[in-house]
């Protein structure tokens, strides 16, 4: 699960569209998507939402 919060607000942002490899998705009212995680590597995240400058980054993600 990926949750998108706003850096100034601390607040989740709705409706943003979230990429991770080849997985996409929208965040629900709550800022959070369930996205594909490829492998336990380092994956690039890019983030778009209205508002907003888009945003890539590379974060680490680990199967529970």
């Amino acid at each position: 699960m990926v949750t998108v919060i706003d850096g100034d607000l601390s607040r989740p942002v709705a409706h943003a569209h979230v990429r991770l490899g080849r997985s996409r998705g929208v965040t629900n009212r709550h800022g959070a998507v369930i996205l594909r995680v490829p492998r336990r590597t380092g994956s690039l995240v890019t983030v778009r939402a209205r508002g907003f400058t888009p945003t890539t980054r590379r974060f680490f993600f680990r199967h529970h």
